[in-house]
């Protein structure tokens, strides 16, 4: 039970970071910084990095890789790639058209988010 909520803060940690990097990222291109967008992307991404902590804390021991943050990698990545399947086919179900670079863009999304939750699990500051 603590490993779970070990992984339930640091994966909000890990996703805060994630969505502040991506609002700050996309405020760039829009040349706009409005602060309440970085601050609600920061919990959103919060959230959902939280769902990946508690799995990440879950599956610790039976995932593949050598240290925390290819076994967070490997979470995040197989996480948001079962999330965008999903997503897509239901695009294409209801005719909708797919965007390939969001799918790629997502990827990497996730490859981040494992590499900040595997980097926060190996210091092991929480405990």
């Amino acid at each position: 039970m603590a490993d779970m909520i070990r992984g339930l803060m640091l994966g909000f940690a890990a996703g805060a970071a994630v969505g502040i990097l991506s609002a700050i990222v996309t405020a760039a291109f829009l040349m706009e910084y409005p602060i309440a967008e970085i601050i609600l992307s920061a919990i959103l991404f919060g959230f959902f990095g939280a769902l990946l902590g508690v799995i990440y804390a879950g599956f610790y021991e039976r995932l593949p890789g050598k240290d925390a943050i290819n076994k967070g990698i490997i979470v995040g990545v197989s996480f948001i790639l079962i999330i965008d399947l999903f997503l897509m086919a239901l695009m294409l179900v209801l005719g909708m058209g797919i965007e390939i670079m969001n799918f790629v863009l997502d990827i990497l999304a996730g490859a981040l988010y494992g590499f900040l939750l595997g980097k926060l699990w190996s210091l092991n500051f929480i405990k």
